[in-house]
C-alpha cells in the first residue's frame, strides 16, 4: 500500500476529528488522547492529527482531493449535510491550474482550506496536445463565499 502522509497539528481535535471525518466519509482508523490517524485506500491517504502547538495557519496553500466526478457530489452531501449549506463554496464548472474542474471549498477547524474536486479537461504542455479553449486564470485563488 502506497499512501501521502500528511500530519496536521489542530487546535481543538475533537473539532477536527468531526470535520475530518465528514470530509473523508470515514472515522479515524486510530484515536488515542491527542491524536487521531485516518488510513485510507482511496485515495491512499495516512493523515495524522495531534492536538496542541503549532496550529496556526500561514499562507495562501491549500489542500486538496481529487476525486471521480461522482464523488464531489457525494463529499458535498456529507459537508452540507454535516455543516450546512453556507460552509461550501461550490465551483461547478471552472477553470483552475490549467484544468476544468468542478471543485468545493471547505476550511477545517484550524483556517485550512480544502477543495474536493474532479479534473474534467487539462491542458497538455505536450507539443500537438490538447490545448484549452479558456482564457488564462489564477490558480486556485481565494474560493468564493
Amino acid at each position: 500500500m502506497t499512501r501521502v502522509h500528511i500530519a496536521l497539528p489542530v487546535a481543538r481535535l475533537d473539532d477536527s476529528v468531526r470535520f475530518f471525518s465528514t470530509l473523508l466519509g470515514q472515522a479515524p482508523a486510530r484515536r488515542f488522547s491527542g491524536y487521531a490517524q485516518f488510513l485510507l485506500d482511496d485515495p491512499g491517504l495516512n493523515l495524522a492529527l495531534t492536538a496542541g502547538e503549532g496550529a496556526t495557519v500561514r499562507g495562501g496553500g491549500h489542500y486538496g482531493i481529487e476525486v471521480l466526478a461522482e464523488d464531489v457530489d457525494v463529499a458535498l452531501g456529507r459537508v452540507r449535510a454535516v455543516y450546512g449549506e453556507a460552509d461550501a463554496a461550490v465551483e461547478a464548472d471552472t477553470e483552475c491550474c490549467h484544468s476544468r474542474q468542478a471543485k468545493f471549498w471547505v476550511t477545517d477547524p484550524d483556517g485550512r482550506r480544502w477543495e474536493v474536486f474532479h479534473v474534467s479537461q487539462r491542458e497538455s504542455s505536450a507539443p500537438g496536445g490538447p490545448r484549452r479553449d479558456w482564457a488564462p486564470t489564477v490558480c486556485c485563488p481565494t474560493p468564493p463565499g
